[in-house]
């Protein structure tokens, strides 16, 4: 569900078993990807051992896993950083390919098969089986990004909720961009005093789309769980404003 675009804008990367800073070419969050992000990676390799004085010959290719010989020593190896700690960045920049690697994570940890299909159906799964009301959900992909996905307020809500309970989902919250400060919102509600560094929320612009997901504590000390989403907007900086102010007027209210 991906366009050409997605790829060469830099919104995302094909997901891939290794790759180097998710496949961009350029060191900028949303730089051009590479084709095919480990092959790229095997390139850099080979470069990086070039430049240390390693004799490389020809050139890297891909070969059949069962090749590799047994009990051939490991030279190098690199460990993930904790979930907790990927899911927080992921929101925070907003990193669409990130996101779809969490959504294998999630089918491969619940048996589903480790697919882009499988990635879907075990997510809307695991949210459902939390009880959250996933009626009405479609999901195409594990980003958003693609065409055809459909989200809720009423399932973002329950989500966020489900985050603000339970402390082994408290990174989902600790992760969302802050406003005004931080990620995708750092440019966002900074004029607002009562929303700047109070409101935490995951944004979502597409054409046509505009939304915005997250908390915030009103004047009263209440923490609120929020989703706002216009569909069929004709321009993304009206709607973006138009949803930024809801968020701040939550922030102020601090009515009963």
């Amino acid at each position: 569900t991906w366009t050409p675009g997605d790829v060469a804008l830099g919104f995302a990367a094909d997901v891939t078993g290794v790759a180097v800073d998710a496949g961009r070419l350029a060191p900028d969050e949303y730089a051009p990807r590479a084709p095919d992000p480990a092959l790229a990676a095997a390139d850099a390799l080979a470069d990086l051992l070039r430049a240390r004085g390693v004799d490389v010959v020809g050139q890297a290719r891909r070969t059949d896993p069962a090749l590799v010989p047994a009990g051939a020593p490991v030279l190098g190896e690199v460990r993930s950083a904790p979930v907790a700690d990927v899911v927080e960045h992921v929101l925070r920049v907003s990193d669409n390919t990130g996101a779809e690697v969490l959504g294998l994570l999630v089918a491969r940890a619940s048996g589903a098969p480790v697919t882009p299909e499988g990635a879907t159906s075990a997510v809307r799964a695991a949210v459902a089986e939390r009880g959250v009301a996933v009626d009405g959900v479609a999901l195409t992909d594990s980003s958003g990004l693609g065409d055809g996905s459909a989200l809720t307020a009423r399932a973002l809500v329950d989500v966020l909720g489900l985050a603000a309970r339970e402390e082994e989902l408290r990174p989902l919250l600790e992760g969302l961009p802050v406003a005004g400060l931080t990620g995708s919102l750092a440019s966002r509600l900074g004029d607002e005093p009562a929303a700047r560094g109070v409101v935490r929320a995951k944004t979502g612009t597409l054409t046509g789309v505009t939304s915005l997901a997250g908390v915030v504590v009103d004047a009263d000390g209440r923490l609120l769980a929020f989703a706002v989403l216009a569909d069929a907007v004709p321009a993304t900086e009206p709607a973006r404003a138009a949803v930024d102010d809801v968020a701040a007027a939550l922030a102020a209210c601090g009515c009963r």
